[in-house]
C-alpha cells in the first residue's frame, strides 16, 4: 500500500487475494450515490459487482457502531450459519482506515468518510422493493406462492439467527427473496450475547412488520395513491394486503418451532393489531 491509502486495510478471509483485490479497486472507486445499481438503506449504500459479489457503503467502524476484532466475530457466526445449510448471505470481509477516520470516496469530494463491506449476493429482491409499485403484485404473490418449504427453511434460518451471537436487523431491505431460491437474509453487523424470550419476540415482531410495510402505507395518504390507483382503488388494496398478512402469518404459525414467537410478535405489535383489527380503509384513516 502506498499513498493515501497507507492506512486502508482490507480484511477478507473467505475470498481470493484475487478477488479480494478486485473488490478493494471497486469500492474505492464506485460512485456510490450516482450509480443506478446502487440502492439506498438508511446511511448504507449498497451497489452489486455482479451477480455474485456486491459491497455495501457503511459506517459501522467510523460511528464506533463495533470494533473490527468484533466485526470479525460477526463474520465467522454468519459463515457458520451459511456452512450449516441456514440461508444467510455470508459477510466476505472489509475494508476500512486504521486510524478510525473512515475512507474517503473520491465521488463525495472527501466530505463523506465510510467504510466498505464485501457482501456475498443472495439471489431476488429485497422486501422494501415491494414498495416499487410496478412489480408489487408480481412479487407479493410468489411469496404467498411459494413452497411451503421456503417457509419451513424462514422459520430454521431465523430460529438459528436468534440463537446465535448476531444482533439481526430484519428491516424490509435485510430480508431477500428469489422464487427459485426461497427466504435470505444478509447485513449482519452487531452482537448480542444474549437473547431472552422477551427478545426474541421483539426480533420476530420487526420481521414480521417488514412484510407489514406496504400495508402500513396506507396510513401515509400522500404517499400511497400511487399504490392505490394501480391495485384498483383503497377498499382493494385494502382487502388484498390484510389477506396477504394472513397467508404469511399463519404459514410460520404452523410451524412448531415458530408459533409460541409469532403469536407472541403479532400481540405485542401496535401496526399488526391496529391494522388487522380495522375493517376498513375508513378505519385506518380515523
Amino acid at each position: 500500500m502506498r499513498g493515501s491509502d497507507v492506512y486502508y486495510e482490507t480484511h477478507t478471509p473467505y475470498i481470493s487475494d484475487l478477488m479480494s483485490a478486485k473488490l478493494r479497486k471497486f469500492a474505492l472507486n464506485a460512485d456510490f450515490a450516482k450509480d443506478e445499481g446502487a440502492h439506498k438503506g438508511g446511511s448504507a449504500m449498497f451497489l452489486p459487482y455482479d451477480d455474485e459479489y456486491a459491497v455495501l457503503y457503511s459506517k459501522i467502524f467510523t460511528e464506533n457502531r463495533i470494533k473490527p476484532e468484533e466485526y470479525n466475530q460477526v463474520i465467522e457466526e454468519v459463515h457458520n450459519l451459511f456452512m450449516n445449510g441456514y440461508k444467510v448471505a455470508p459477510i466476505l470481509g472489509y475494508l476500512y482506515n486504521a486510524k478510525g477516520t473512515g475512507i474517503p470516496n473520491p465521488n463525495y469530494n472527501g466530505k463523506v468518510n465510510r467504510d466498505y463491506i464485501f457482501l456475498q449476493r443472495a439471489p431476488g429482491y429485497n422486501l422494501s422493493d415491494l414498495h416499487g409499485y410496478h412489480n408489487f403484485i408480481d412479487k407479493k404473490e410468489a411469496i404467498l406462492n411459494s413452497p411451503d418449504t421456503y417457509f419451513t427453511e424462514l422459520a430454521e434460518t431465523l430460529n438459528a439467527i436468534l440463537n446465535s451471537k448476531i444482533n439481526p436487523d430484519f428491516n424490509p431491505g435485510n430480508i431477500i427473496y428469489g422464487k427459485n431460491a426461497g427466504f435470505n437474509f444478509c447485513d449482519f453487523n452487531t452482537l448480542e450475547e444474549h437473547k431472552d424470550e422477551t427478545m426474541k419476540v421483539a426480533h420476530i415482531r420487526q420481521f414480521l412488520e417488514s412484510f407489514l410495510i406496504p400495508s402500513l402505507s396506507l396510513r401515509r395518504p400522500d404517499k400511497a395513491e400511487r399504490t392505490f390507483d394501480f391495485m384498483g382503488g383503497k377498499e382493494k388494496y385494502f382487502k388484498t394486503a390484510k389477506e396477504e398478512q394472513k397467508v404469511i402469518t399463519d404459514k410460520l404459525s404452523k410451524i412448531p418451532k415458530m408459533r409460541g414467537m409469532v403469536d407472541g410478535a403479532i400481540k405485542t405489535s401496535l401496526p399488526f393489531n391496529e391494522f388487522l383489527q380495522c375493517e376498513s380503509i375508513s378505519d385506518i384513516y380515523r
